[in-house]
């Protein structure tokens, strides 16, 4: 037993001052080191500010976010939905006179397709309206609406004799 008890002394007389050296030299490395530790606690920091600040906001963003997906694909499931029910609507509607001349003679052999000519709007207008002006120089109207009825009843019982 004796022996046991020397060899801890022994061991105690050697690494006592042995730990009283590496625990100042850990105090002085520790303050050595101590702005780097800071500075580099600082950067972290601002690395993550962005995420700290966007979870948050993590359910609103989230919500947003489903929206806008949700609006995308109704948006184009809606876009391709009707564009195909025009197609077959106007493909299931289709006349000889809105066919070019190439499908209309595939489909009805006709060779000589007449070109209707638009007239101008002038001349749907019958001649009695043209002559009458709808506003006067003071901007109101020229006649009451009785004084048209009239006149269109005169001449609407000219077209029926």
């Amino acid at each position: 037993m004796a022996e046991t008890s020397a060899m801890a002394t022994a061991l105690h007389i050697i690494l006592f001052p042995l730990s009283y050296i590496l625990s100042y030299a850990y105090g002085i490395l520790q303050v050595l080191v101590f702005p780097f530790v800071a500075l580099a606690q600082f950067a972290f920091h601002l690395t993550f500010l962005p995420y700290r600040i966007i979870s948050k906001f993590e359910v609103s963003l989230t919500f947003v976010f489903i929206a806008v997906v949700t609006g995308v694909i109704l948006g184009s499931l809606l876009f391709s939905t009707t564009s195909i029910t025009v197609d077959l609507l106007n493909g299931s509607l289709r006349t000889p006179s809105t066919l070019s001349p190439q499908e209309s003679e595939d489909e009805y052999g006709d060779d000589n397709i007449r070109e209707t000519k638009k007239e101008p709007i002038s001349n749907l207008i019958p001649h009695s309206e043209k002559k009458r002006p709808i506003y006067s120089d003071s901007g109101l109207l020229p006649y009451t609406i009785l004084e048209e009825e009239e006149s269109n009843q005169g001449s609407s019982e000219n077209l029926y004799d």
